[in-house]
């Protein structure tokens, strides 16, 4: 979800991965298929997508934080529909250094993101996800702290 220019999409497909390219703009989705012919493609919108087909894993990348809070535990309860029962849904998004580099960061955020991104960097995610049905696996900080890595899985 939110496959935007494909370059996720070819790192994915390059490692074998069959990938469906999903993305609500068309624009980004024709730079998708010039770089990955391969991967099939679908132009929808994250609030209203439904998977039809079932998948190991589904990765919303940078996507969340474009979403209005109130939209995400239904985003992630529909695609959870899509994932086979050992299936992993993946959030790949902006996050805040703990360091004092956060604030600065915050402001970098602010300059090329709107202020939703707030409501994600402020995110209880544990609560969020427990409220969608699922659990963290995994919830990992990379890029110096600045992208949040979380691998989730349904809630037994």
């Amino acid at each position: 979800m939110g496959c935007g220019p494909g370059v996720l999409t070819g790192a994915l497909v390059a490692r074998g991965a069959r990938v469906v390219a999903v993305d609500a703009s068309a624009a980004m989705l024709r730079v998708a298929a010039r770089r990955v012919p391969s991967a099939s493609r679908k132009q929808a919108d994250v609030r209203t997508y439904t998977p039809d087909d079932r998948f190991d894993a589904i990765l919303l990348s940078f996507v969340m934080h474009e979403l209005s809070a109130s939209d995400w535990p239904s985003v992630l309860r529909r695609l959870t529909t899509g994932l086979e029962p050992s299936g992993r849904l993946v959030i790949a998004d902006h996050a805040l250094p703990s360091t004092v580099a956060g604030d600065a960061w915050r402001r970098v955020l602010h300059r090329i993101e709107t202020r939703a991104v707030d409501e994600w960097l402020d995110a209880d995610v544990p609560a969020l996800l427990d409220e969608s049905g699922l659990v963290a696996c995994e919830d990992i900080r990379l890029a110096a702290g600045r992208v949040r890595l979380i691998v989730t899985g349904h809630r037994d």
